[in-house]
């Protein structure tokens, strides 16, 4: 069972050292930046209730911020905004993974011919991408893990952005959200760092190469494993829950 006074106790720490560095300007996004941070790094987990009231005490603000804020994470898909509940940290569903990825790996795989039509400089650009996310690497994590999901994030929309199709581009962007917060759910021992980074070499090789089958062979391979840890992680979470309820 998850204690909920030492993690609040987490929370409240790291919100209080951002609070100083808020700028007054823009406290909305500041506010969306830092709890976006505390999602992603598993501070905040699927499930947990996100109060008005506490956050706008530990930013020193009111709550119009917070709740602006909230709704810029919930147009990430990070946040469920529910009727007379209030917010939530979105819990994905195994559909919702399952469909998530299903859509990602036909939009990047159709990428692919793409990707090496527009030559050396889109390839130098993803393999300096893949570099910068290796610099994170310590050893199966990461030194930074929401700098590192950003930079993954990059990295796989520049793919599907070099079809030229805005469309498509959103279509992909819209998917972000959802991947997101799949992510936050890897524990912070086991984020798969190195078969990871194995597996965008891989897929920047072959496009080196000009080999459009074994890139979407390594497009598949590689979105395939990370749908398959994620789901694995949700199927032990609902276990413990299940447990947790028959203990009671």
């Amino acid at each position: 069972m998850r204690d909920d006074s030492r993690e609040a106790g987490v929370a409240t720490t790291e919100i209080t050292e951002e609070r100083y560095a808020i700028d007054r300007r823009d406290l909305s996004d500041q506010i969306y930046q830092v709890m976006k941070r505390e999602i992603l790094s598993g501070r905040l987990v699927p499930g947990d209730r996100l109060s008005l009231e506490e956050f706008a005490q530990r930013f020193g603000v009111s709550v119009t911020p917070v709740r602006d804020a909230l709704r810029l994470l919930a147009a990430d898909g990070l946040v469920e905004l529910l009727s007379r509940r209030g917010a939530f940290v979105t819990r994905p569903s195994w559909e919702d993974i399952e469909e998530v990825y299903q859509a990602r790996e036909i939009l990047e795989c159709a990428a692919v011919d793409a990707v090496i039509q527009e030559g050396p400089s889109a390839i130098r650009e993803l393999r300096d991408q893949v570099e910068r996310m290796a610099a994170t690497n310590v050893g199966e994590s990461h030194s930074d893990y929401p700098t590192y999901i950003r930079l993954d994030q990059r990295l796989h929309q520049f793919v599907v952005d070099c079809m030229g199709n805005r469309k498509l581009s959103e279509m992909y962007a819209d998917l972000r959200g959802h991947t997101l917060v799949a992510r936050a759910l890897y524990s912070a021992s086991d984020q798969r760092a190195s078969t990871t980074l194995v597996e965008h070499r891989d897929i920047v090789s072959a496009l080196e190469r000009g080999d459009a089958d074994a890139a979407r062979d390594s497009v598949r391979v590689h979105l395939r494993n990370a749908r398959a840890e994620i789901l694995e992680q949700i199927s032990a979470e609902l276990a413990a829950e299940a447990s947790g309820r028959e203990e009671k």
